[in-house]
């Protein structure tokens, strides 16, 4: 399981995984709204296509505010190749 806060996929599109232990830990990010990011708020904006990049984080200074927090993680997978075991409600 990746715990990083911001990871980078290999098609380039950034991904934030829920960093606080409260339960989520580790969880993939996808609901738009703010977020406490190493004891800094933040708004962030998600993909919500189904369309090999939903989650992907898409507003650039949410991105760049993640950066600054977390650095970036890469992470050599495609979301085209994952499999969906849950429905996000």
């Amino acid at each position: 399981m990746l715990s990083a806060g911001l990871v980078q996929d290999n098609t380039g599109n950034y991904y934030s995984l829920e960093t606080n232990r409260n339960g989520y830990y580790g969880m993939m990010r996808y609901q738009d709204g703010w977020y406490n990011c190493n004891g800094q708020q933040v708004y962030l904006q998600f993909n919500q296509a189904h369309n090999n990049s939903f989650g992907a984080v898409i507003n650039a200074d949410g991105i760049e505010k993640l950066k600054a927090i977390y650095g970036v993680t890469r992470y050599n997978i495609g979301n085209e190749t994952c499999t969906y075991t849950s429905t996000f409600q």
